[in-house]
C-alpha cells in the first residue's frame, strides 16, 4: 500500500534515490543511538572514586610498610604534648585568680 502511494506520489523513477536517502537517515539515527549509548555507559562504569580510592589504599600500604604505627607511643605523645599546652596555660590561670 505504501509503495503504490510512493510510486504515484514521486514517481518510479525517483524512488531509488528516496529510498538511498532514507536508509542514510536511518543509519545515521542507529549510529547516534549506538554513540548516546556507548557514552552512557561509559559514564556509567566509569568510577571516579575508584581512582582515588586505589591511590589512598597504595599510599596507605607503602606507609605501612615503611612505618608500623605504634598507638601506645603515639598516645603518650598526644598526652606530653596536652601536658606542656596545660603547664603554659596554668601560669596565665595563676595570674587571673590572683587578680581577684
Amino acid at each position: 500500500m505504501i509503495a503504490l502511494v510512493a510510486v504515484f506520489a514521486i514517481g518510479p523513477n525517483e524512488i531509488p534515490a528516496m529510498m538511498r536517502s532514507f536508509g542514510r537517515v536511518v543509519r545515521r539515527i542507529q549510529y547516534l543511538k549506538y554513540s548516546v549509548m556507548q557514552q552512557f555507559d561509559d559514564f556509567m562504569n566509569d568510577d571516579p572514586l575508584s581512582a582515588v580510592n586505589f591511590e589512598v589504599s597504595r599510599n596507605n600500604n607503602e606507609h605501612a610498610i615503611e612505618h608500623d604505627f605504634d598507638e601506645a607511643a603515639e598516645d603518650e605523645e598526644l598526652a606530653e604534648i596536652e601536658a606542656a599546652k596545660a603547664e603554659k596555660d596554668l601560669p596565665l590561670i595563676n595570674e587571673r585568680k590572683g587578680d581577684d
